[in-house]
């Protein structure tokens, strides 16, 4: 099952070697349990920023009666916070289907920004179809999404994008110039 978990959520293609001596965390002692222990800005010094890895807690689907971290979400004027991962999107997509990349980097309204792989990932519901919880976002296409999240093989700049297709939960690879919807996510400070 985990094999099939990781090929869904786009994590089969990490390779540990992709950071410097087999650990991604730029060298520093994280054995205390401080998964922060390195800045995002320090990884990408090393060379390392394909790895992004959640500083939050993950939701579960609300299938699953026996996990921690139920889904969970709260809407307010067109914002969703998801009260388990504590990120805040937008309710109704941006756009629906057919905007390239280029097009969607900039597609965002002030105060938001295309979310990140990892981010995107915490809307998936795998109980239902689409895969995302559709009383909380119902104008949510079965569709590919973009993500910021840049396809690279490590220190190789790539036209592809990372997208996240809520029609079956998968995340895949997709070319800049193709065709995505787009889902915004609220800057923090």
């Amino acid at each position: 099952m985990l094999l099939a978990c990781n090929g869904i959520l786009g994590l089969d293609e990490f390779v540990a070697t992709q950071c410097t001596g087999n650990r991604c965390d730029g060298g520093a002692d994280a054995s205390n349990g401080d998964a922060n222990a390195v800045s995002d800005a320090a990884l990408d010094a090393l060379g390392t920023a394909p790895v992004s890895w959640a500083r939050w807690k993950m939701p579960n689907s609300p299938g699953d009666a026996a996990a921690e971290n139920i889904a969970s979400y709260k809407v307010a004027s067109g914002d969703v916070l998801d009260k388990v991962s504590t990120l805040v999107w937008q309710q109704t997509p941006t756009t629906r289907g057919g905007m390239s990349f280029a097009d969607a980097k900039t597609a965002c309204p002030a105060g938001y920004r295309l979310p990140s792989r990892i981010e995107l990932v915490t809307l998936l519901d795998l109980t239902q179809s689409p895969t995302i919880d559709k009383a909380t976002f119902p104008a949510t296409d079965a569709s590919p999404f973009w993500t910021s999240s840049e396809v690279r093989p490590y220190g190789v700049p790539s036209r592809k994008r990372w997208v996240v297709d809520f029609s079956s939960g998968r995340v895949a690879q997709a070319e800049e110039t193709g065709s995505a919807s787009v889902r915004c996510i609220k800057s923090l400070p």
